[in-house]
């Protein structure tokens, strides 16, 4: 791209869905994009880690972030997201880089739809306890430190690439394999956002010049159930493949949420331009 400052960037979480999609975009772009997991997680490791110097942000992506394990060992969920955010400031510091955190969503039983960053927030699982930890650590240290931090607090994202036990690549492996897409609670309202989206608000975040310290929320501002979501997929696969509903509710589930995007819309230009049917059929379109 002509005219484009090259961008030094670390990143954690380069293997996960979120962050992968991110190193790929940004390398694709010309700028050079350094992996911290090591740096980050350095269980096991006795050399001391060099950190690279002249960094222009830190990505912090890496995260334990299953639900269902957050419930079963809480400690270990808590203790990994909380020690991996402060390495990964610790890095930020040093190399006098802006920090961006991936969150989560945060906010409980909503009050009021759509939710905003004004919402309260409510811990309804370990893992979304570790996120508003991390939360609170990055706001201390722009208080304390002056490093420049911002928050993305993030509703539900999709895409071709994506693995794992969530709704939507669970459907895709199914109708791919020609299985009965299994739908546990067809009844909860979620917000989905396509991952081309995000990594093109994220290519607007870095270049910005952004400083201080924000929170910001990420969905697509739209909801769907569950059980609209399969039936979405089935369609656009000729009804391939049977639906069957389990009818078992999450633990501690929040029933409806999507968000409120305006200020993340208006402060960096962007907005989200895939819609469900369109990113559902990219993921059941590619290989």
């Amino acid at each position: 791209m002509k005219n484009r400052k090259q961008l030094k960037i670390g990143l954690s979480g380069s293997s996960g869905f979120l962050g992968g999609a991110i190193m790929s975009h940004l390398r694709s772009q010309g700028d050079v994009v350094i992996a911290l997991d090591e740096l980050v997680y350095p269980e096991g490791k006795s050399e001391e880690p060099n950190i690279p110097e002249n960094i222009d942000w830190v990505l912090h992506f890496g995260a334990t972030k299953s639900i269902k394990e957050s419930f079963l060992n809480p400690i270990h969920v808590y203790r990994s997201n909380i020690n991996s955010t402060i390495s990964a400031l610790d890095i930020a510091i040093a190399t006098k880089a802006r920090f961006l955190y991936m969150s989560s969503y945060v906010y409980g039983e909503p009050d009021y739809l759509p939710i905003d960053e004004a919402h309260p927030t409510s811990a309804l699982n370990p893992y979304m306890g570790s996120k508003l930890l991390g939360e609170q650590i990055c706001l201390q240290f722009h208080q304390c430190m002056g490093i420049s931090a911002i928050i993305l607090r993030g509703f539900t994202f999709y895409g071709p690439q994506q693995k794992g036990e969530q709704l939507i690549p669970s459907a895709v492996e199914s109708i791919r394999n020609l299985k009965t897409i299994v739908v546990k609670d067809p009844n909860p309202i979620r917000d989905y956002l396509y991952i081309s989206d995000f990594v093109k608000l994220l290519e607007k975040i870095v270049r910005s010049g952004f400083s201080g310290y924000d929170v910001y929320n990420v969905g697509g501002a739209q909801g769907y159930k569950n059980l609209e979501v399969a039936e979405i997929a089935n369609n656009i696969a000729g009804h391939s493949v049977k639906i069957h509903i389990e009818g078992k509710e999450r633990r501690n589930d929040v029933i409806e949420c999507y968000a409120n995007i305006e200020k993340v819309m208006r402060d960096f230009n962007w907005r989200p331009e895939t819609d469900l049917h369109t990113g559902l059929n990219d993921c059941l379109s590619s290989h």
